[in-house]
């Protein structure tokens, strides 16, 4: 079962009640980048890479890393992840980058480019807050949601998508339980 392999792994993160949980973000979208959800996905990241840091590599062979995917729909938004992602790991790098001092990888990346591929950890950013744009492709919605080994994480307006008119998008944020809004400010503020 997938507490079982949970167990065997020693993926613990998060305590969430679900493997998928959406963290309510009031952002904006600003010039094609959502710094709010940015700064939300920092914050979550600071807690992995200190909770990595405590448990140690994850017990298989590989990938010998935990693995985290940082997805979005947009590329201003994956250029403004990245520059995150860059700062917080000091490592250089456009797409890939190891934390110093933690057995972590991270991943950023739209999920068109992701397709097929997995991480333990997805941080899904929709960056919209008052329009659709093209969230409303049921095939890339599919592979943004379906790529999380353990821990799916939504980072949007989750009040905006579950009236926002497209069917799959509504259903998500209905179905996906909203973490505490009050740490999901705390973290956009971080």
């Amino acid at each position: 079962t997938i507490q079982i392999r949970d167990a065997k792994l020693g993926w613990d993160f998060g305590q969430f009640q679900a493997r998928r949980v959406w963290a309510h973000v009031d952002g904006r979208e600003q010039g094609g980048v959502n710094g709010d959800e940015i700064q939300a996905m920092k914050a979550v990241l600071r807690d992995f890479i200190a909770w990595a840091r405590r448990k140690g590599p994850p017990t298989r062979e590989l990938p010998p890393v935990w693995e985290v995917a940082c997805l979005c729909f947009y590329v201003k938004q994956e250029r403004a992840i990245s520059d995150m992602l860059r700062e917080l790991t000091r490592d250089d790098r456009k797409t890939r980058f190891m934390v110093p001092d933690a057995p972590v990888e991270i991943v950023c990346g739209t999920v068109d480019r992701f397709q097929g591929r997995e991480a333990d950890l997805v941080m899904l950013s929709m960056r919209n807050t008052r329009r659709v744009g093209f969230l409303d492709s049921p095939n890339r919605l599919n592979v943004g949601v379906t790529r999380a080994r353990h821990q799916l994480m939504v980072f949007g307006h989750h009040d905006y998508f579950q009236g926002c008119a497209v069917s799959e998008l509504e259903e998500l944020a209905r179905r996906t339980p909203v973490l505490d809004k009050n740490k999901t400010r705390q973290w956009s503020r971080s």
